[in-house]
């Protein structure tokens, strides 16, 4: 089941619920090809796909992972940057199909913020994680009452970075 799409430097990743594929040479018909990155890994929800500093971040079972690139041309590597929330990660995923998810980066702050609420819920029982890309890796930190359920940013004109969610 594909669970998201995204474009990762000239390659189209296809985030699936239990696995990940790349597609690649997209401009030939005659060479395209879909190759696996992992049958291991899969992507919990759509909207928890951003690029964050180069790399694909994404919700998966067992944390927020990233997909990098590597020295090497045309490869990839998949690693797990949440192991300090675990908790919160695996209450996430048992609960998945009950909540609304919605990401979104701060390039400025190199920020990756998830929220994830219910339909039901007031906005005092929303919660959410920001993940601080460091020189150490991810910093993370849980937030409390923002009811996010759609979220995104841009430049503007100006070249000013803005947020907007709702």
């Amino acid at each position: 089941k594909v669970i998201g799409l995204r474009s990762f430097r000239s390659d189209l990743v296809i985030f699936c619920k239990n696995s990940i594929y790349k597609l690649q040479n997209i401009n030939n018909s005659s060479t395209i090809v879909v190759t696996p990155i992992t049958k291991n890994v899969g992507c919990l929800d759509n909207h928890s796909i951003q690029e964050i500093g180069g790399d694909l971040v994404f919700l998966s079972p067992d944390g927020v992972r990233t997909i990098a690139g590597t020295s090497r041309i045309g490869d990839v590597e998949l690693s797990s940057v949440s192991r300090q929330i675990l908790p919160i990660i695996n209450s996430i995923a048992e609960k998945i199909n009950t909540y609304v998810i919605d990401s979104v980066v701060l390039r400025k702050k190199s920020q990756y913020r998830l929220f994830y609420t219910t339909t039901t819920e007031t906005s005092a029982a929303a919660k959410g994680i920001i993940g601080s890309l460091t020189s150490n890796g991810f910093e993370w930190a849980e937030t409390k009452g923002i009811q996010c359920r759609a979220a995104t940013s841009g430049f503007n004109y100006a070249g000013i970075e803005k947020i907007y969610h709702g």
